[in-house]
């Protein structure tokens, strides 16, 4: 157990929107910690619903809780930003709006980054439950057998849940969560951090819980050919063409993740029936064993009619 005096500041990050179902139970799970140095910080990012009354209620029992309230919306890239300037620990823990810590996490994975400096982000195990029944859907353990350096975030998407991750606050890039993104903005966060050096790791046992929900980006973000759908690949065709550009030793690792994008999004159009796109899908490639042509001019080719 770390003592009040040794124990090094952790911020916990909550961006909230429209979550008056949820808020309430997810800051009790922030300050339901066993750890003794704690800052909670909220950005709520204009919810029009009870959310922004249910947090002002909450200060009057924990003042010591750090809120915004935006005025107006921003988008979750900006928000997060937003909150993101106003966590000042040494370690940064992220948690959304709906979700929950379980006892015990910020105390586990702050003696796992003090056992080394060159550690700068750390995942655990995560409950996946319905929000309607309760019942458990899933325990999330990340397994990856290439480890979780920078070449497996890049080839593998989020290998870890963002709910169960905390930062060295001192290894953040200094851009924060890139606005020229919006659905996989995490997933480049993360990135860029290890692009800078450092270590990422793992730690066994389930810390969190993620509350699945109709209202879930990820959710939405994954429904056939909605504004969120077209809008996650876009930007993470950004995201590779940005690695590519500035670490061009990572270069094989984009190739691998865009052609793991085309060939998903092929079958999810075949299981569709959706013949236009499945059509300007098998164009961009060879007849040859259905190999990629050449992933930057997939890339170009794939954005021109997905927009239209």
């Amino acid at each position: 157990m770390i003592d009040q005096l040794s124990a090094p500041l952790v911020s916990i990050f909550i961006i909230s929107y429209n979550q008056e179902e949820f808020i309430e139970a997810t800051l009790d799970s922030a300050f339901n910690q066993d750890y003794p140095n704690l800052q909670v910080v909220i950005s709520d990012d204009a919810s029009t619903d009870r959310t922004v009354e249910i947090i002002r209620a909450y200060q009057q029992k924990r003042p010591e809780l750090v809120a915004i309230f935006n005025t107006t919306n921003l988008g979750i890239t900006k928000n997060c930003n937003v909150c993101l300037a106003q966590c000042t620990g040494e370690y940064i823990a992220f948690l959304g709006g709906d979700d929950l810590f379980l006892p015990g996490k910020i105390s586990a994975q702050v003696k796992w980054f003090e056992e080394d400096k060159d550690r700068v982000i750390c995942g655990h195990d995560c409950e996946i439950f319905d929000n309607q029944t309760k019942a458990v859907l899933a325990i999330d353990v990340p397994y990856r057998k290439k480890g979780y350096g920078v070449k497996s975030w890049i080839e593998d998407g989020m290998i870890l849940s963002a709910q169960t991750l905390m930062i060295r606050n001192a290894a953040r890039p200094a851009i924060g969560f890139d606005e020229r993104t919006g659905i996989v903005a995490d997933w480049k966060f993360f990135i860029d951090m290890l692009l800078k050096g450092g270590e990422c790791g793992y730690i066994p046992g389930v810390y969190s819980k993620y509350r699945k929900h109709s209202s879930n980006i990820t959710l939405t973000s994954t429904n056939y050919m909605t504004a969120g759908y077209k809008q996650s690949l876009l930007d993470q065709l950004y995201t590779l063409s940005y690695i590519e550009a500035y670490y061009p030793e990572f270069s094989r690792s984009c190739k691998v993740r865009r052609k793991k994008l085309f060939y998903v999004r092929l079958f999810v159009a075949f299981k569709h029936s959706d013949s236009r796109v499945v059509k300007a899908l098998i164009s961009c490639f060879t007849v040859t064993a259905f190999s990629v042509i050449s992933t930057r001019a997939l890339s170009n080719k794939f954005r021109a009619w997905f927009r239209k």
